[in-house]
């Protein structure tokens, strides 16, 4: 696609003032011209996009420029938008002993981990790779400061299942 095609976005200025872009990249994104598509500049591959964006008719591909710029380009595939949403559904209707009993089926086939403290895109990346070792039979409990919404699209993708608990506290129960 040729460049003037392409509405330019660079979000690294708000990622380093610790701001999450992806409420602009979407405003970015539902606003393109029809037939235009996006060039995303960032300091990491925005993997939690591909899914979202191809939903939207999108093929994406990225040159990493150096450590910290990454140039992303989301072009259309065709003119025509699609209309559909892949959105995940997210069900959060059970109790406390549920997710327990659920989390205890998988006792001796657990593993944990906890991305509370990481910084983006630490979180998502970090419970990929978890999953990227997790043996068909076991379960991953990740405690989590917010639901993932980037995450979810990925794992379904990825044919996992989840549970999300968002009580006082967020915790996702991935499994096969």
């Amino acid at each position: 696609m040729e460049t003037e095609n392409l509405v330019l976005l660079d979000v690294r200025p708000l990622l380093a003032q610790k701001q999450d872009p992806f409420k602009q990249i979407m405003e970015t994104v539902n606003t393109l011209p029809t037939g235009s598509g996006l060039h995303l500049i960032t300091p990491f591959e925005p993997v939690p996009l591909y899914v979202i964006m191809q939903s939207k008719g999108f093929v994406c591909r990225t040159e990493r420029i150096s450590n910290n710029e990454v140039h992303t380009y989301f072009e259309p595939e065709s003119l025509a938008v699609k209309s559909h949403s892949n959105e995940p559904e997210i069900n959060l209707d059970f109790n406390d002993e549920t997710f327990t009993s659920l989390v205890n089926a998988f006792k001796g086939k657990l593993h944990e981990v906890d991305v509370r403290e990481l910084e983006m895109p630490q979180p998502m990346l970090t419970i990929l790779a978890e999953l990227e070792h997790l043996p068909a039979d076991h379960a991953l409990l990740v405690h989590h400061k917010k639901v993932p919404l980037f995450l979810l699209p990925e794992l379904k993708a990825r044919d996992f299942e989840y549970l999300i608990y968002n009580k006082e506290k967020v915790e996702l129960l991935i499994f096969r």
